[in-house]
């Protein structure tokens, strides 16, 4: 299953490579600077998924082996609490977006951004 899958990739990039080499030909040029950072970032932004996807684990295991089961009961409960408390905050602030979308004043629009940052920190 994984070789069936590594081939599908595989044969998708080449023909994504061609398809694209045969349309863009000659129409647009191609920095080769943009495309390194373009990737750089990308592969930044995939590291840090992975490492966020695996901190949760590896926290419990080490937990479980140096801590027992009671460790890993208080860890998974005050995490629940602290990812509960940042949900309320970041849902709280979510409604300011369409008010700094629909504000033209850049005046007003600084002082709604240095109050609701304010106002963010405090709760943080």
């Amino acid at each position: 299953m994984v070789w069936g899958q590594l081939i599908q990739g595989g044969v998708s990039l080449i023909l994504l490579i061609i398809i694209c080499y045969y349309f863009i030909k000659g129409k647009y040029y191609w920095d080769i600077k943009y495309l390194k950072e373009t990737f750089s970032y990308g592969l930044q932004s995939q590291m840090i998924s992975f490492i966020q996807i695996g901190y949760e684990p590896v926290i419990k295991i080490l937990l479980g082996k140096y801590g027992g089961p009671t460790s890993v009961s208080y860890f998974e409960l005050s995490n629940k609490v602290v990812l509960q408390v940042k949900g309320i905050i970041a849902n709280a602030f979510q409604y300011l977006v369409p008010l700094f979308a629909y504000t033209k004043d850049e005046k007003e629009l600084s002082s709604i951004y240095h109050q609701s940052g304010k106002k963010y920190l405090e709760y943080r």
